[in-house]
Parts: C-alpha cells; structure tokens; sequence
C-alpha cells in the first residue's frame, strides 16, 4: 500500500512539477489530414473516400491521455452532401513524442441533380482541443468539386416529316431539339441521301444548346428544302452531340428521317379544257368556213 502511496504521489508532483512552467497543455501537437482526390458526383451514386489522420505530439506526454479528434464539413455546395465520421479518440504515449494514425471514411452524394462541370469549393476540417497534457491542433483540406454528366438524350422532332413539292418550290421545315441533360451539348446537324435533285439549306450546322440549369434547352433550327428535279427519296437529318465541355464524351448520334417526293407541275385541268374547247372551236369555225366556201 505504501509502494502505491509513493507511485501517486511522485505523480501528482511531476503534475505539480510541470504546472507551473507551462500552465498544462504544454506538449506539442499538430494534424495531417490526407483525403483522396474526389471524382465527379454522379447524382445516382454515392462516392466513398479514403482519408487519413494523423496526430504527431512532441515531448512530454507523460500520462497516456486520450484525446478527441473532430471531424467537420466547413464548406459545400448547396447540391452535396458530404458525410465524414463525426469524431474519434487517439491517445498520445511516449515521453519523447510520437504520432499514431487513424483511417476513416468520407462520403459524398448529390442531394439534387444540378449543372455538370460546374466545379465549386469543398473543404473539411479536422481538429482536436487536446487534452490535460497535449495542446489543441488542426489540418484542413480543400477540394473543387462538379457533379458529373447526366445523359438523358436530345430530342429531335420535325415539322413535317414527308415533303411533296412541284419542281422549283421550296419549302420550310422546323428542326425542334430539346437538351435534357444537365449540361450543354455541342450539337452539329446534316442533312444526309439527299440527291442533287434536292437543295437543303440550314440557318446553322453547329451550335450550342443550353441545358436548363444555364439557359433555354429549346432550340428551333430552320432548314428550307427545295426540289431542283423530280424524284422521291427517303433522306434523314443526322444529330450529333457532346457535352461542351467534355469532348471526350460520345459523341452519340440520332436520326430523323424525311420523305421527300417532287414532280413537274404539268398542265392543269382547267387548261387543258380550255385547249380542248378551243380546238373545238377551231374546228367549228373551219367547218363553216369549208362549208360556206363549198356553196360558192
């Protein structure tokens, strides 16, 4: 009893020993965080990090003290939600300092669908208000963060889809497209199995349509087609298209057929009863002419 008596006491003077020089806290320590680069947040999925801690202490910890490491989102989008572990122990031994590491998981995961490619601020913070012996410490880490790209196609329609011209006349049609990705699309558009019997004009063959998180996603592209001969074909307008800021993607490609038919004009009806009438005519009046000239 008396051994355990003098353990306790030679203790608690060590404590008082070194109260007065540093107040308590007087042992060093810092925090290294280390997380894995994020990739881009798909708004289906959850992505799961790796992060690593570290607590280094210097010299003095003498009693093996726990101490509590915190682990915070200080900054995210309003469209993530980021979910670290809140907090865990680490208890610094060794009178001459050390370090002990700690590996726990950060997730990640799109609490609404939002603008691809568009990267934004995320950082979190680890920190620690130390212990009796340790003082407090704390790392941060900062990342640029984007959800990734959601395809759920470009929607074509036309106009008219069949075309029935006499030869030298034109007509309008409508290409109407709708961007229901989450990102712009660079969109290209040919006319495609069209014969030089056949002029089809576009306002544009190129262009950019906006998703709705950053403009109009409706575009209505003009084409004019004119039947320069006669002749029936079966073409189609070819659409093709990638994220604009990811040429890599894709790109995908869909079809819109037209029918196409054209013919010459031809006499109409009426005019050729009028000829008809008039050759008629013409035939009355030389019988009476023959006819009067016969009685001479």
């Amino acid at each position: 009893m008396n051994m355990a008596l003098g353990k306790i006491l030679v203790a608690a003077a060590l404590v008082v020993l070194f109260l007065p020089v540093a107040q308590a806290c007087f042992v060093s320590s810092s925090l290294d965080l280390q997380i894995e680069e994020p990739p881009m947040i798909s708004p289906d999925d959850t992505e799961t990090l790796t992060a690593n801690l570290t607590l280094s202490w210097g010299f003095g910890a003498f009693l093996p003290l726990p101490v509590t490491i915190y682990v915070e989102v200080m900054g995210a989008p309003d469209w993530l939600y980021v979910s670290p572990v809140s907090s865990f122990t680490l208890t610094p031994q060794g009178w001459t300092g050390g370090s002990e590491s700690r590996t726990f998981s950060v997730k990640m995961s799109a609490s609404e669908e939002t603008s691809a490619f568009v990267y934004q601020d995320l950082t979190i913070r680890a920190y620690t208000n130390g212990s009796f012996l340790v003082r407090g410490s704390e790392d941060t880490q900062s990342f640029r963060v984007a959800q990734d790209f959601v395809h759920r196609d470009l929607a074509p329609q036309v106009s008219a889809s069949a075309l029935t011209l006499y030869t030298g006349e034109s007509q309008r049609v409508y290409l109407n497209m709708t961007n229901r990705c989450n990102a712009d699309l660079a969109v290209t558009v040919k006319a495609l199995n069209f014969s030089s019997d056949w002029t089809v004009r576009l306002d544009r063959t190129e262009m950019v349509i906006p998703s709705s998180f950053t403009g109009n996603p409706d575009v209505s592209l003009p084409l004019v087609f004119k039947a320069e001969g006669e002749s029936e074909e079966n073409g189609w307008l070819e659409i093709t298209y990638h994220p604009a800021k990811d040429s890599s993607w894709g790109p995908e490609t869909v079809t819109v057929p037209i029918y196409a038919k054209s013919r010459d004009r031809g006499m109409a009806g009426g005019t050729i009863a009028a000829i008809i009438v008039l050759i008629l005519l013409a035939v009355v009046i030389v019988a009476l002419v023959w006819r009067k000239y016969q009685r001479t």
